[in-house]
């Protein structure tokens, strides 16, 4: 990830480590941690990074809170894996079947 956002010409303000299965009671709590830390305007957070489209949607309601954030506040999803951008129509596409998958 790092790697990734230093080739992008980007720079990381938090790292999350979101490993929890989305069987968990708790809804996977680091998950929403940081979805409430991007939508907070104040952390100026203008792209979410994940390695691999299994680490950022584990439902269909995390793909709708990540499209929630792109269509809302213009935040983009990018999955290493693949290079798939939300901001762009194809890597949307492909996020979205492949996170309905996951």
């Amino acid at each position: 990830i790092r790697a990734y956002a230093a080739q992008q010409g980007g720079d990381i303000i938090k790292v999350f480590r979101v490993a929890e299965s989305a069987r968990a009671s708790e809804g996977r709590r680091v998950f929403q941690e940081m979805l409430a830390f991007a939508e907070d305007r104040a952390n100026n957070v203008q792209c979410i990074v994940f390695k691999a489209v299994d680490r950022a949607t584990r439902n269909t309601l995390d793909l709708h809170r990540l499209e929630a954030l792109w269509e809302k506040w213009k935040i983009d999803v990018r999955i290493v894996e693949g290079d798939m951008r939300m901001s762009d129509a194809g890597g949307n596409l492909m996020i979205n079947m492949l996170g309905v998958w996951a």
